[in-house]
């Protein structure tokens, strides 16, 4: 029985080296961080505002990740693919990133100054 537990502790041992692994542990982590904050601030919004704050923070929410999404103008997947394709080509790069970072801080300051002028009923 100990041979066994040794091969199968010097199995994880290597297997803990995977970068894959190690990945897919610290993303499956931080998810279940993630679900357990959800439920806990779902569980305090719920008792200390009632279910119309739940649909307010739902709301606010919903209103944040399409800001979000809009101030990326959807140019986060192709910068990566950009950036992952050429990584010697230093000009290149520093035109793409540049042109990126002008035209996402542009969008959010227009977000912002647009966000002065709202108001959440």
């Amino acid at each position: 029985m100990g041979e066994r537990l040794q091969v199968l502790l010097e199995t994880l041992r290597r297997a803990n080296k995977s970068t894959p692994l190690r990945v897919f542990s610290l993303t499956a982590l931080s998810t279940f961080v993630q679900m357990i904050n959800e439920m806990v601030s779902v569980k305090v919004v719920s008792t200390v505002i009632g279910p119309s704050g739940v649909a307010l923070v739902g709301q606010l929410a919903n209103l944040t990740t399409m800001a979000v999404n809009l101030g990326f103008l959807g140019i986060d997947t192709p910068v990566t693919k950009y950036v992952a394709e050429s990584p010697n080509e230093s000009e290149r790069l520093q035109k793409l990133l540049s042109t990126a970072f002008w035209r996402t801080r542009v969008v959010e300051s227009e977000i912002k100054r647009s966000r002065l002028g709202y108001c959440v009923p």
